[in-house]
């Protein structure tokens, strides 16, 4: 190696370095240490912690204090710990791809446990998926297709093994309970029996007291209303009859029921008796009580158009109306001027 001091060289703007392995400057110190290098490349090495290449980059093994960087982070290695302080630029994720799985520690707050098996650990990437702004979470990250909710396991929301339905639990069990509501596949909510809509928030009557405020049934129905015939003295017309109509529908809320009903039956072989004029087969029992009365409207040709029409009652806890006069005696199936012309009614009457 060739020594030069520069201060002894006068003139000098340009230096070629020679070929082969002596394709190179080094600056030396005065105790022959180098400091600085220029390889055959163009790179400029600093020591043994920077080198600067030709096009710009700047690669170093020791600490930057640089405040700003750009270009592609994908070399970069072993990077220590340090803490980030001052406000921070919002992060973006959408480039972010390649993350092997992570564990979830169980902490205080934001706490993620699924389970499965009886293991209670998130296990797997396929357990949870985001399409199109849905979250979901599939049956293997969950033990019997259940989601705990409550610090106790007081909740349970349950996927049905035999559909899409979603119901609403307070216990775990093998098989569906009824304690809770379903959310049906086909959109509807689905109470058990004697279970339903609390209004017990809401105020009671201005007067007396209310024995329930639960709103627990609602249907819409049909039924077949007949006459009460046979061979029993009670009966208001003999076997045996055969119908030109019988038609029946209901609506049920709660424990009021509203029907209307048409029985017409068939002049041949008719034969009236004596018994109270009676319509079978309502949908539901009267309630058991005093006023079992109901509310009624009867539209019919069965009566004399001159004839005051007799009044219909529910029997007490029995699914059937029976007609009376005004005198409170029983109206017969005989008592009717033409018993093949039809009945047509509706009402409203309260059932258990």
């Amino acid at each position: 190696m060739t020594v030069v001091n520069p201060k002894s060289i006068s003139g000098i703007n340009s230096i070629t370095m020679a070929s082969g392995s002596d394709n190179l400057l080094t600056i030396h110190a005065n105790d022959t240490s180098e400091k600085v290098r220029v390889n055959s490349s163009g790179d400029v090495i600093v020591g043994s912690g920077v080198t600067l290449s030709p096009d710009g980059d700047i690669f170093a093994t020791g600490v930057t204090t640089a405040t700003t960087f750009s270009g592609s982070g994908a070399s970069l290695t072993n990077l220590p710990s340090a803490q980030l302080t001052g406000a921070l630029p919002a992060l973006d994720g959408s480039n972010l791809t390649g993350l092997s799985g992570v564990s979830v520690a169980s902490q205080a707050d934001n706490r993620l446990i699924t389970c499965t098996g009886t293991s209670d650990a998130l296990t797997g990437e396929s357990n949870l998926s985001f399409t199109s702004n849905t979250l979901t979470v599939h049956e293997a990250s969950l033990k019997g297709n259940q989601l705990l909710f409550g610090a106790s396991g007081t909740a349970y929301i349950d996927h049905s093994t035999t559909g899409q339905d979603i119901q609403f639990r307070t216990s775990v069990s093998s098989s569906q309970d009824t304690t809770g509501p379903t959310i049906k596949s086909t959109g509807n909510i689905a109470f058990a029996s004697g279970k339903g809509i609390d209004f017990s928030a809401t105020g009671g009557p201005t007067s007396g007291s209310d024995s329930s405020e639960l709103f627990d049934d609602y249907e819409e129905g049909t039924f077949t209303p007949e006459y009460n015939s046979g061979g029993a003295a009670s009966a208001c017309f003999a076997g045996g009859i055969s119908y030109d109509s019988q038609v029946g529908h209901y609506t049920k809320v709660g424990n009021v029921v509203t029907f209307q009903l048409k029985v017409d039956a068939s002049a041949s072989g008719l034969t009236a008796k004596s018994g109270t004029l009676q319509i079978n087969n309502l949908p539901y029992n009267c309630k058991n009580v005093s006023t079992n009365g109901g509310a009624f409207f009867v539209l019919t040709s069965c009566f004399g158009a001159l004839d005051t029409l007799p009044n219909p009652v529910l029997t007490t806890g029995g699914a059937s109306i029976q007609f009376y006069k005004n005198n409170a005696g029983g109206f017969a199936g005989t008592d009717l001027p033409v018993p093949s012309n039809y009945i047509q009614l509706a009402g409203v009457y309260l059932t258990d």
